[in-house]
């Protein structure tokens, strides 16, 4: 890896995660993210040699390095508490970029070794911000992405907002970036339509991908198939895009290229 290239680490859980070829079509986002960047269509893809689980991948760039560290079923204290932030941290250097995104599975009350209730959920992002800080890397907050949860009323509403208020609150307070993509992602879902959305979302027919994990098929309303991971890749990507509020992700704004994909254009 070349010390020139921009580094960009993702740190989450199953809806950011990389996934072998027979699990398609669930793609997380972050798997797709590097698509999204000038000469994304070229991008070298290898595992990660010194990461201790098999779905961490790599994908480069001749500018940028992205490394996705996500993986399902992780919280903020478990990501931690596992050892997998200890694992990347010595990686860090000035410069670097972590984006992290959780919420999802900090609200799992009944699996405790993942639970975070809302009040000490800063105590786990402070974690990641004060070691970034000390690597004098640039630590992003990203809201939890939307799950289908339109089934009662038709509408899509922001999932995990107590753990999405948080990471709004330490945002204004420590000047730390954030991208609102539990925001967005609802809103495109709400535009994209109640039914249209299982397109999003891991709703397969039972024998419509006969080599897949997901052959007997599958109506799952929180993880990703690729047209929803693209979809919310380039909600990130636009939300780097329009970042105004300082010049902290100036260097990714100049290599982001999000795509036009309706209806984005609400952005």
């Amino acid at each position: 890896m070349k010390q020139s290239k921009t580094n960009i680490y993702l740190v989450s859980d199953s809806t950011v995660q990389s996934y072998e070829d027979n699990f398609y079509p669930q793609t997380g986002w972050g798997q797709v993210f590097i698509q999204f960047f000038k000469d994304g269509d070229k991008c070298i893809e290898e595992t990660v040699a010194d990461c201790p689980y098999p779905q961490a991948r790599i994908y480069e760039t001749p500018a940028l390095h992205i490394e996705n560290r996500a993986i399902g079923g992780r919280s903020s204290r478990s990501f931690i508490e596992e050892g997998k932030w200890d694992n990347l941290l010595p990686k860090l250097k000035e410069g670097d970029f972590v984006f992290l995104q959780f919420g999802h599975n900090d609200a799992t009350i009944n699996r405790p070794e993942r639970y975070v209730a809302p009040e000490d959920f800063p105590k786990f992002i402070y974690k990641y911000i004060n070691d970034c800080k000390e690597k004098k890397a640039t630590c992003i907050l990203v809201t939890p992405v939307a799950r289908r949860n339109c089934e009662e009323d038709g509408r899509f509403h922001i999932s995990f907002q107590p753990y999405r208020e948080v990471m709004l609150n330490i945002s204004e307070e420590e000047n730390i970036p954030l991208l609102d993509l539990g925001r967005y992602s609802t809103d495109f879902c709400n535009a994209y339509g109640t039914e249209e959305s299982k397109e999003l979302f891991l709703w397969v027919k039972a024998g419509a991908y006969k080599d897949s994990a997901y052959a007997e098929g599958v109506n799952d309303n929180t993880h990703l198939q690729e047209k929803g991971a693209l979809a919310f890749a380039n909600i990130v990507a636009a939300l780097i895009e329009k970042y105004n509020k300082d010049n902290q992700l100036d260097l990714l704004k100049s290599l982001v290229e999000p795509k036009s994909l309706s209806p984005l254009d609400s952005l």
